[in-house]
């Protein structure tokens, strides 16, 4: 299991006042699949959860998985990602920060605190 933490409550790219809403993409970079469970939270109460399989790639493809948009409305929140193997070599986060639609930050696994 691997547990990845993002935390928006800063400045610059993590501002939340300027993130209305996230966009998840998860990339399997790893022939095995496995499954996420991605969980927001805002103001200590849990704003969403989103549990989804991740299948496997292969030489010749590489498999990515969009999630629905969760909505954070410009307040501070915590991200928090889950897969039930050890994915620290296989598993790759994309979130789009989203204002209006528009994407204005792109944060990636470096932004993130990982637990293995």
């Amino acid at each position: 299991m691997t547990i990845y933490r993002l935390a928006i409550e800063g400045v610059g790219i993590k501002d939340p006042q300027y993130i209305h809403a996230i966009s998840i993409e998860v990339v399997n970079l790893g022939e095995h699949k496995f499954d996420v469970l991605v969980q927001g939270f805002q103001e200590g109460t849990k704003s969403a959860e989103i549990l989804n399989h991740v299948p496997g790639s292969s030489a010749s493809h590489t498999e990515k998985l969009s999630l629905p948009i969760i909505p954070t409305d410009g307040l501070p929140f915590q991200l928090q990602i889950t897969t039930n193997r050890n994915t620290l070599e296989s598993a790759y986060f994309f979130i789009y920060a989203l204002e209006n639609n528009q994407t204005v930050g792109i944060m990636t696994n470096e932004h993130m605190t990982i637990d293995a």
